[in-house]
């Protein structure tokens, strides 16, 4: 059997299986297989040999190298081993409860003197009546309400301002009163301080609770609120930064190492900001009204350009909103454009949000139009990251009908309940795209998850460069001295909030707040098993694929959770929804006829095999999955999945194609057209190979949105057809609702994906706003399948479902497609259940990888052709280049006053009120010398160093370096290597004589000026740039993230004599430390490279002069988890111990 699928060709008849260059690195070191432990051996001087029940096979010494391979009992499959370590188990990860703060003590404090002072005890009562209307509080697990240590609140307030608060106790109103007309925005009350005391204790309560493990998330019900309180001063409401305090808790406790911290308040947590500006294992994300500084808190370091300092730089994201009335669609923009990308990329363990609510709709202080059913969407994009890990923390919302219902939504998402229908999205608003492209622009040189917009040359107005990045300021020329206390706050009139209150009943109206009791269904019949290859018993589709994914769910406690449902066969009228009356008959007659019949029958189509029962089976597939549609549609299950065969997508109308006999999910689709009476249905199509039969029936079908992520190696992969190309969008009234993100290239993973799914499939879907989501579910993608020849963790499927759930009502139904490698099929389709189940998705290994440029590529061309359908694809916009000069950059003023020097930023937080505000104010700044100049404004911007110094990427920061035999912290010693975007990776340009190779093929050179160069720098100055010098010394770094992937020494030591096991050079290799192949320089042909390319491995060791590189950090390191492989490399090179001293 010659399959057309590319890869893997089974030549049966001779007994030879050839696999070609699979990658079995797992991301996150999950896989269970703990039978054949072995680990990756070596390289082979000769050609291995496999045993298999068709005798010996013959291996190149390549394939030896790159495989951990086992030839199950079933002949001709790859069981597959993995050496990596375990960091999540999925078994372990079952949904567990959520915990709920709260205490009514915390409402004794409320102004005195203003009785319209919007931060009141009324808000907080709404929340916990509405709670209790819908039943939640009970669903919860309550965390015990105790007043915070002053030890905990001074891990990050000053002593000063605790006792300040303390002492407002014993003061008479008036004293109080005057008092707090020293601060922006605060009263005081006799019960404030034991109501902040309460507020920090519940909020340390929960996290502990959290990150114990004791509940999975939790909401906290706190008053007053934190996100605006500063080290030494209260600020806005906020005394103590509860968030804050606790996040630096879990750091100090060793219980997180990074924590995303999203603060969604309508006003900018400027507090939060400044105590984590310089630390990167915060990364703190704000999404904030700003209009140029004229809204509250009115501070200049609360624009996009702002990103941290120190180590922290690129860890600190501002997305300003600089007009009023955003609504869903913008913010939904900035978590597919900005927020889900970097979180991926960051991969904290924790999360936090600062909850406000005071973007909802109705709220006078935000003047947004937030749907309240909205928030529970961005809780749901958060809960696939962090092991599911999410505390929300109540911050502001100031109309109580609204904050009420906002705050309920957000529960109801943490305990499990699907998001509630919002509508179709509209066009995110041209502020708005200017704000995320602002945003991408001063980040996108510290990670690597915005290459998407191209760089072009250019200055203002010129039409190459479509966004210009500009910054103006209109705040306030001076900090007041004293402000006011009563009366300041916006006051509506009764006719405003009338006509809201009535608007926003309009708009909760038809919200669904009860769901099935079922969260997931599963259809499966043995019957399936009847059909299968008479001639070639080992056929890539073959019966134990679903046989070995029910022992999977079994094993992982997923059948016991579910409901399992009836199967049944499709009627004629139902096959004959997509396909013709010639086809079901064709098929109908298989029963009668010859084993040579049915042989000649199935080699006329194209990769189909046929049997007697083939024709029962497919429609006992087909039916199967109708009878998931009918008890989703019905409401008996949330979300379904049919784990059937013969699979379908290839099936066009009128014959079998490519393993499929019917088109199941296409049949599904219809069925819910037709029979359930849907208007709108998303088919996603995530199986390696095309769905050339799903395309062809729905491409003029405006009811069926058809999206397709497949490989397609520009028409010379399976089914070799150019209709699978992104240029193919539809016909007729069908255009725009075909959507092909196809990839060119072998290899594309988790990365790529995710990519895809930001970009591309989330935005078109929650515009298309479907009813129901269809799944055609093929696992061929996946790590160590022998036709797909990806490298899709099989973790990753769990989040791609998460990404799909907030969607229809949660009616997500997947059905079961391709996938040959009977482990990685078994766990994806296991994981995408378990997600279904609300079960918290483990972590995948993204955190510092790029997407391939390769897969940049197709989905440029995807959102290029699909942006005249989709208003929602409007941000790749060509940006100028980074760190533009101050006059390139627009200027919306004719004055700019002169900048005063800037405030250094370890020493402003203790600075002194009487600062005034920046002399800059109401000016246009540049990107250049933003002004800071106030402890309201102490954050220094993007390029307050030169940008080659700025210091951190990442999950590339150095937190520790040994110093005098000690360790402290290194905040300002590293360097981050500027990047163009599109020209991912480092120069290809080759070093020139008398430059020593580095492990990325650049020269290593040292500098007589002894000012030493580190880091991804190294890289730039052995890629020879000109502003260096020539002569730098490298210090390499003395610990990195990704040392822990370094695996032992293989028993026999090392060779630095072994050549290249690709080329078989010998004049510059390096040796991979984690799987210990050995590969030739990028100077000689690039084969490590490549090698980190494909497997994500990051550190290597030279076999010239033993530096080691790591990739991810692009940087040397010394670390003594390298010692033993060094040892090993100098014994072998010199015949002596290395001497590590």
């Amino acid at each position: 059997y010659d399959s057309a699928m590319d890869h893997l060709t089974y030549h049966f008849g001779n007994k030879i299986c050839e696999q070609i260059d699979l990658d079995l690195k797992v991301a996150s070191g999950v896989y269970n297989d703990t039978s054949h432990n072995t680990k990756m051996k070596p390289k082979l001087s000769k050609p291995a040999i496999v045993k298999t029940h068709y005798g010996p096979v013959r291996r190149s010494p390549r394939f030896a190298n790159k495989l951990i391979t086992h030839v199950s009992a079933d002949p001709g499959i790859l069981s597959l081993s993995y050496g990596r370590k375990k960091i999540v188990d999925p078994k372990e990860l079952v949904q567990g409860v959520t915990g709920i703060a709260y205490d009514d003590k915390m409402n004794t404090h409320f102004c005195e003197w203003d009785v319209h002072f919007p931060e009141k005890p009324s808000r907080y009562f709404s929340i916990i009546k509405r709670f209790k209307q819908l039943g939640l509080i009970e669903r919860c697990t309550s965390i015990p309400v105790t007043p915070a240590s002053k030890e905990e609140v001074m891990r990050l307030h000053d002593e000063d301002m605790l006792n300040i608060l303390e002492a407002s106790q014993f003061m008479s109103v008036d004293e109080r009163e005057a008092l707090a007309s020293n601060y922006d925005s605060v009263y005081f009350h006799p019960e404030s301080y034991k109501a902040a005391m309460l507020a920090v204790g519940s909020t340390l309560n929960l996290v502990n609770a959290i990150v114990d493990g004791n509940i999975q998330n939790g909401m906290a019900i706190v008053r007053p609120p934190g996100h605006h309180a500063m080290k030494s001063e209260f600020c806005g409401f906020c005394y103590f930064n509860n968030v804050a305090i606790a996040a630096q808790h879990c750091l100090d406790t060793g219980k997180s190492r990074r924590i995303l911290i999203l603060d969604w308040d309508v006003h900018h947590g400027q507090g939060i900001q400044q105590l984590f500006y310089s630390d990167p294992r915060v990364l703190y994300f704000s999404v904030h009204r700003y209009e140029n500084g004229l809204f509250w808190p009115h501070l200049r370091e609360s624009d996009f350009d702002y990103i941290g300092d120190g180590c922290g730089i690129g860890c600190n994201f501002n997305v300003p909103l600089n007009e009023t009335g955003r609504t869903n669609e913008d913010y939904l923009a900035i978590f597919h454009q900005v927020l889900m990308p970097v979180a991926y990329e960051y991969q904290p363990d924790l999360i936090i949000v600062s909850g406000g609510f005071d973007a909802a709709f109705g709220c006078p202080e935000g003047d947004m139009k937030l749907s309240p059913m909205f928030y529970a969407h961005m809780t749901s994009a958060l809960m696939g990251l962090a092991c599911g890990k999410v505390m929300v923390v109540l911050e502001g919302g100031y109309c109580d009908e609204s904050l009420a219902e906002s705050a309920a939504m957000t529960l109801k998402t943490l305990l499990g309940d699907p998001c509630p229908d919002v509508g179709r999205f509209g066009t995110p608003s041209p502020s708005v795209k200017a704000s995320i492209l602002n945003t991408i622009y001063s980040h996108r040189c510290h990670w690597k998850c915005f290459p998407y917009q191209n760089t072009v040359e250019g200055k203002e107005n010129d039409d190459s460069c479509k966004h210009w990045p500009s910054i103006t300021f209109l705040g306030l020329d001076e900090r007041p001295t004293k402000f006011p206390t009563r009366d300041v706050h916006i006051s509506k009139t009764e006719e405003w909030k009338s006509q809201t209150s009535l608007q926003l009943s309009l708009l909760l109206s038809n919200v669904k707040l009860t769901y099935p009791s079922n969260k997931l269904c599963i259809v499966y019949d043995e019957f399936m098993l009847k059909h299968f290859n008479e001639e070639q018993p080992n056929h890539p589709e073959r019966p134990d694929r679903i046989t070995a994914v029910l022992a999977t769910m079994e094993e992982y406690a997923v059948l016991q959770r579910s409901l399992c449902l009836q199967s049944r066969k499709a009627t004629r009228e139902e096959v004959l929804l997509v396909h013709t009356l010639e086809h079901f008959k064709m098929l109908e007659s298989l029963s009668i006829m010859k084993s040579s019949e049915l042989l000649k029958l199935g080699d006329s189509f194209k990769s189909v095999y046929l049997c007697e029962n083939s024709h029962e089976c497919a429609l006992l597939a087909a039916g199967s999955l109708l009878q998931v549609v009918d008890a989703v549609m019905a409401g008996i299950s949330q979300a379904g999945i049919a784990v059937i065969r013969p699979p379908g997508h290839h099936a066009e109308e009128q014959e079998p194609c490519g393993f499929c006999l019917y088109n199941n999910v296409a049949m599904a689709a219809k069925y819910g057209l037709e029979v359930h009476g849907l208007q709108r249905v998303l088919i996603l199509d995530w199986d390696v190979h095309h769905g050339n039969g799903t395309q062809h029936i729905f491409e003029t079908d405006p009811r069926v949105l058809y999206i397709s992520i497949h490989r397609y190696d520009d028409a010379h992969f399976f089914p070799h057809s150019k209709d699978a190309n992104y240029d193919k969008v539809g016909e007729m009234g069908g255009k725009g609702y075909n959507v092909n993100i196809p990839w060119n290239k072998r290899g594309m993973g988790d990365v790529e994906y995710m990519t895809a799914f930001f970009q591309v499939v989330l935005p078109i879907a929650y515009q298309f706003n479907p009813q129901l989501i269809l799944v055609s579910a093929g696992f061929d993608a996946a790590k160590g399948d022998p036709l797909g020849g990806c490298r899709v963790s099989p973790e990753a499927y769990g989040h791609f479902t998460r990404f799909l759930m907030p969607l229809a009502d949660g009616k997500v139904i997947l059905s079961l497609e391709g996938g040959y490698n009977l482990t990685s099929t078994s766990l994806s389709l296991t994981n995408c259940a378990k997600t279904l189940l609300c079960d918290p998705c483990p972590p995948v290994n993204t955190c510092g990888v790029a997407p391939s440029q390769s897969a940049v590529d197709s989905i440029r061309n995807v959102v290029q052709v699909h942006r005249e359908y989709w208003d929602s694809l409007c941000f790749h916009t060509p940006l100028p280049p980074d760190h533009q000069e101050a006059d390139n950059l627009v200027c919306l003023k004719e004055e700019t006053p002169e900048p005063p020097p800037p405030v250094d930023s370890m020493d402003v937080v203790s600075a002194k009120r009487s600062t005034s505000l920046s002399s800059s104010c109401n000016s246009s700044v540049s990107l250049e010398e933003p002004p800071v100049n106030t402890p309201r404004a102490v954050t220094p911007p993007v390029n307050k160093l030169p940008y080659f110094f700025h210091d951190y990427t990442p999950g590339k920061c150095v937190l520790q370096q040994q110093v005098d035999g000690g360790l402290t912290p290194n905040w300002h010693d590293r360097t981050h290597r500027h990047k163009n975007p599109d020209n991912q990776g480092t120069s290809d340009t080759k070093p020139s004589g008398g430059q020593q190779e580095t492990a990325t093929g650049s020269s290593m050179v040292t500098q007589t000026s002894g000012v030493p160069v580190q880091g991804a720098a190294a890289s730039e100055v052995a890629d020879g740039s000109s502003q260096f010098g020539s002569m730098y010394a490298v210090i390499p770094l003395s610990w990195c993230p990704h040392v822990q992937f370094v695996e032992p020494v293989p028993e026999g030591g090392l060779d630095t004599s072994s050549p290249c096991i690709e080329c078989q050079t010998v004049i510059e290799n390096w040796v991979c430390l984690t799987c210990y192949q050995v590969h030739c320089s990028r100077y000689v042909s690039g084969h490590m490279m490549q090698h980190h390319q494909e497997t994500g491995h990051f550190i290597t060791l030279s076999y010239a002069d033993l530096s080691a590189w790591c990739y991810g950090c692009e940087s040397y390191v010394h670390h003594e988890g390298l010692l033993p492989a060094k040892h090993a490399a100098h014994l072998s090179k010199f015949k002596e111990p290395y001497a590590s001293s």
